[in-house]
């Protein structure tokens, strides 16, 4: 019986943690639209890590490349367009 009580006490606080996790991402993302970007780019950046790390040959298109990062944040003119921009 109190194994069965602590595993339900367990999974009642990981759904409160995962709640609340929810609630601070959705906090994030309404107060910083650079959030999203951030978490972009941290994801690019573990897929890099594990394709480099590991010993198979990977191939993937080039749209899975994510190469166009910042597009959302340009119009889709790339960093070099939002860099010419801005010196304008």
């Amino acid at each position: 019986m109190e194994k069965a009580e602590q595993d339900k006490q367990s999974i009642i606080i990981k759904a409160q943690a995962e709640a609340k996790s929810a609630e601070l991402i959705g906090a994030s993302i309404a107060n910083n639209p650079g959030f999203v970007q951030l978490r972009r780019l941290d994801t690019a950046r573990e897929i890099a890590h594990t394709i480099a790390e590991s010993s198979n040959q990977v191939y993937l298109p080039s749209d899975a490349l994510m190469l166009n990062l910042f597009a959302a944040l340009d119009g889709g003119r790339g960093a070099a367009g939002a860099a010419s921009k801005e010196m304008r």
